[in-house]
């Protein structure tokens, strides 16, 4: 039965069976691609820091959600992503998210902080 939908009465492959079985083949591969190159693009669980009682907390951020998030260690909306001094690793709270100009100073070594580096 699958020999008709394939071979023509001479025995040759019908071109249209041969060309739907090659863009299966590529949609399938290009599918398989897609989620292996896309497998790690979801929000990861970094630091954040709450602006009122200074606690950190490891938040997975949600798309769409809104800044400042709810701490939960005393549920005001006050919680900012912590980005880390490149020098001491220390966590801070950008001058963007306090409404201040940027550069961020780091608290405890005096080097700047910047957003992505």
């Amino acid at each position: 039965m699958l020999k008709r939908w394939f071979l023509d009465d001479d025995g040759m492959v019908r071109p249209p069976a041969a060309y739907g079985t090659i863009a299966l083949a590529v949609l399938l591969l290009g599918l398989f691609a897609y989620r292996a190159w896309t497998k790690g693009e979801h929000p990861t669980t970094g630091t954040w820091i709450c602006m009122d009682c200074a606690k950190l907390a490891d938040v997975t951020p949600k798309i769409g959600g809104d800044l400042p998030a709810k701490c939960p260690h005393c549920d005001k909306v006050s919680l900012v992503p912590a980005y880390a001094c490149s020098k001491c690793k220390t966590p801070q709270v950008l001058n963007e998210y306090r409404g201040l100009k940027p550069p961020t100073k780091c608290t405890k070594c005096g080097a700047e902080v910047w957003y992505g580096r």
